[in-house]
């Protein structure tokens, strides 16, 4: 019988962009067995799989992988290792039975199944070849039997002849990879140092007739008004487009993560508008959209991740006698914390599978004059977001 395992360094099995991963192979054989190659391969593969219904209710499964990683070393065997009778090998006496391997884990990614261009998204204008743009790694997905999966190996294969035959014997570790930068799909600039602003205009109308004390006349009597005239706001989101998670606790997949959301709302008032303007409530969601492809099939899931939720909120924002162009920030302790799930991983791109998230914040906002109120009015903003462990 051949023996073979795969023993990785300091039992580590989690790694980042441009770690050195480290081991030993174990080898162990009989004197009816001879060994005449032993490699060891460091692979990375994304799998997407898709079902097809067919005609009769038959139902076909459309399956995809892509191996966007593969480096491979050959080990050389002692000469006299195959005629020993060494029975099982022991790491005191036979040296030769442990071999050492090394492999640095590179930080972007060359297709080895097609050579051809990554799934092209029009949404974010991912229309270049691998060649001509460096392609991050991705990060580990799910588990090799999911939809879409990310899977890291290392693999050991022996190739020996036993009575004549020759049989190779494969052992297979999975390692967990997390990237330690994310770049910008387009120019490849570290997303940390982007930054980006969004703007929404809104009209906000108010209640649809109330009474004004200052419109009373001699007989003291207040004629109804009506607020024919909405008012104006520009809503402004400036932010840092990434959301900061603790990796450290990610291996506790049933907790939430904490998270940072670095973001600064400002309004504008437009138009002079005889009103108070209230925020009454905040909703920021994390919207995730995986896109896929299988054969030539395609498909796009889309998830949403609740990051902050504020109803009921009474924050005065305008005045009735606030003057035109004035701007007001709000008060960001209100989104600045939040929590995610542990299945967020960053953004990435491979042949087959493509990750992107947008970030949506939806506020509501009500016009008053004393006790008269408007209903609420829903502004929304959108821009790409970026997931960034630390």
């Amino acid at each position: 019988m051949v023996y073979l395992s795969i023993e990785v360094a300091h039992g580590s099995t989690t790694f980042r962009s441009r770690d050195m991963i480290s081991g030993v192979i174990t080898l162990d054989w009989r004197r009816t067995e001879r060994v005449s190659s032993l490699s060891i391969h460091l692979v990375g593969e994304s799998t997407s799989t898709l079902g097809v219904t067919r005609i009769l209710g038959l139902k076909q499964q459309k399956k995809e992988k892509h191996r966007f990683l593969h480096e491979e070393q050959t080990i050389t065997l002692n000469s006299i290792a195959s005629k020993l009778d060494c029975g099982r090998l022991e790491r005191p006496v036979n040296d030769y039975g442990i071999f050492p391997f090394r492999f640095r884990l590179p930080q972007s990614q060359k297709c080895h199944s097609c050579h051809g261009k990554p799934l092209e998204d029009n949404d974010y204008g991912c229309r270049r070849e691998f060649t001509s743009y460096p392609v991050d790694l991705p990060p580990t997905l799910g588990p090799p039997t999911a939809v879409v999966a990310v899977s890291y190996y290392i693999i050991a294969k022996a190739t020996f002849w036993y009575k004549g035959i020759r049989r190779t014997l494969e052992r297979t570790r999975s390692i967990f990879y997390w990237p330690s930068q994310i770049r910008s799909l387009l120019d490849g600039v570290a997303s940390n140092n982007e930054s980006a602003a969004v703007n929404a205009r809104a009209y906000i109308l108010g209640a649809q007739s109330f009474k004004l004390a200052s419109c009373e006349d001699s007989t003291g009597i207040a004629p109804l008004v009506d607020l024919s005239i909405p008012a104006q706001i520009i809503l402004q989101a400036d932010f840092i487009p990434d959301i900061t998670l603790s990796y450290d606790t990610r291996r506790n997949h049933s907790a939430l993560l904490p998270c940072t959301l670095n973001m600064s709302l400002r309004v504008r008032k437009l138009n002079d508008n005889k009103q108070d303007l209230y925020l009454r409530s905040i909703s920021i969601v994390l919207l995730e959209f995986t896109r896929f492809r299988a054969g030539v099939l395609t498909t796009k899931e889309m998830v949403i991740h609740p990051l902050k939720s504020l109803n009921q909120i009474e924050d005065l924002v305008f005045t009735s006698s606030d003057p035109i162009d004035v701007i007001n920030e709000l008060d960001p302790d209100m989104w600045r914390q939040g929590s995610l799930l542990t299945e967020v991983c960053p953004g990435f791109t491979t042949c087959n599978i493509q990750r992107k998230y947008e970030l949506e914040i939806v506020t509501g906002w009500q016009c008053r004059q004393a006790k008269d109120s408007g209903r609420v009015f829903f502004v929304t903003l959108r821009c790409q977001a970026n997931i960034a462990y630390t």
